[in-house]
């Protein structure tokens, strides 16, 4: 039915539709029986759709899968409102759930994880069995929460999700302060903000590649469509923890994207390697950041958004 209003899946997910209206473009998410529309006129299609399936909830957007879409006043933008994005609805009923089911009570916590929290060395009793899938579930409802852009919880989630298979009574521990911190924390929430970001001023060192690299250049989609609209500037942030985890000695990478002032992906997951700190560590980090960023190039491409070039990294060395 899309197809016959002109919408096509685009590039970037074939779950993303995308049409050329002209002068912008239009676009439709859809998850299983759930759709969300971007246009200047968005309810003149859900009447559309409303004429052969029958919807519920239409309207402007306010939850979906789990999170909460907030529309709250913004003076930088043009129409004096914004939306903000936060999951404390499904924070709040899984916080409950979990009181219910081990019958406790979650404290709050500052911090997601203590910096001195150190689970590969945990040396508790591992969990009974039938406890190890609360665990799992513990995990999978976290690692929901992170989806839903709660980036702040990422790096303890991505360290607890090792104990899968055999979990100890302290891993429960720690996952019991993650959701304690998440508890007393729910309302945090990501402001959509496009307005472009304020370039920090450094001295910069301008190196030519040129002799190395003589024929480099960024090689564009050919099916791309035509960018309209304004545009936006990528930016990425990238570090590297200094080999926290006292058995491997593996280093964790920490990656954010910006797309103008507003965050749209960010990683967190330990290297594939053991590296030398303060140099090795922070090349990976670096690659890992640029296949990131070249990925986040190509989706906003594919989605006909002006991208301005060339897009910056910023690390701490």
């Amino acid at each position: 039915m899309l197809r016959t209003l002109g919408y096509t899946p685009s590039y970037m997910d074939p779950n993303f539709w995308i049409k050329d209206c002209g002068t912008q473009y239009e676009y439709i998410a859809t998850w299983v029986d759930d759709l969300i529309h971007w246009s200047k006129n968005p309810m003149e299609l859900i009447e559309i759709v409303e004429q052969i399936f029958p919807l519920k909830g239409t309207g402007i957007l306010e939850y979906y899968l789990g999170g909460n879409v907030d529309r709250i006043s913004w003076e930088k933008s043009q129409d004096g409102y914004m939306f903000a994005l936060s999951a404390r609805t499904y924070i709040t009923h899984i916080c409950e759930k979990i009181e219910r089911m081990f019958e406790v009570e979650l404290c709050h916590y500052g911090l997601p994880m203590e910096a001195n929290c150190h689970p590969e060395v945990d040396e508790s009793p591992l969990l009974p069995e039938l406890m190890i899938p609360k665990y799992q579930m513990l995990v999978g409802c976290v690692n929901w929460v992170v989806t839903l852009g709660r980036f702040d919880v990422f790096y303890a989630v991505s360290t607890m999700v090792q104990y899968n298979t055999a979990p100890h009574e302290g891993h429960l521990a720690i996952m019991f302060h993650i959701f304690g911190y998440l508890k007393h924390y729910k309302k945090w929430r990501l402001i959509v903000d496009a307005t472009p970001p304020v370039e920090e001023e450094y001295e910069r060192v301008k190196h030519s590649w040129r002799a190395l690299y003589p024929d480099a250049k960024e090689e564009l989609p050919l099916n791309m469509p035509v960018p309209k609209g304004n545009p936006i500037h990528l930016m990425v942030y990238k570090d590297a923890d200094g080999a926290s985890d006292l058995v491997t000695r593996r280093l964790v990478t920490g990656v954010l994207v910006l797309a103008n002032s507003f965050p749209v992906k960010f990683f967190s997951k330990r290297q594939a390697t053991v590296e030398s700190l303060m140099y090795g560590l922070e090349l990976v980090a670096a690659r890992i950041a640029m296949d990131i960023l070249v990925e986040m190039r190509y989706k906003v491409r594919m989605l006909g958004v002006l991208l301005i070039t060339p897009s910056l990294m910023y690390g701490d060395n």
